[in-house]
């Protein structure tokens, strides 16, 4: 975004528009300045985890487990999907939630001896 809002910038100062072109310059370097400090305040509150949760198929009582680790952790549930790959369930789910949520979330599941495999990211 920032290579075509300098080309436009470049067309209207090559245009004659000298107030304007220096309006959005000004503009675009507040939003290039401030707008990583904002981006990271809302990270330090916001956070967006992806996990991946392998159990045995014949425990599939883990899906309602995992779903409700999540909502007890007050963990927002933006995608999920569910297969099968062999005699493992595979629980593939992205949500969002304070990083202090994820991290409980995350310490439920190391404790949970029937779980075989965790990837979090």
């Amino acid at each position: 975004a920032t290579i075509w809002v300098t080309a436009a910038v470049g067309m209207t100062f090559g245009s004659g528009a000298l107030g304007f072109g220096t309006l959005i310059t000004a503009t675009m370097m507040l939003v290039l300045w401030v707008f990583p400090f904002i981006e990271r305040a809302i990270d330090r509150v916001r956070e967006e985890d992806s996990y991946t949760i392998v159990f045995d198929v014949k425990k599939l009582h883990k899906i309602a487990q995992i779903e409700a680790g999540m909502r007890a952790n007050k963990l927002h549930v933006i995608r999920q999907a569910y297969f099968k790959r062999g005699l493992d369930m595979h629980a593939h789910v992205t949500a969002i939630g304070k990083p202090g949520q994820h991290e409980a979330f995350r310490a439920t599941l190391m404790t949970d001896n029937e779980i075989k495999e965790l990837i979090y990211h």
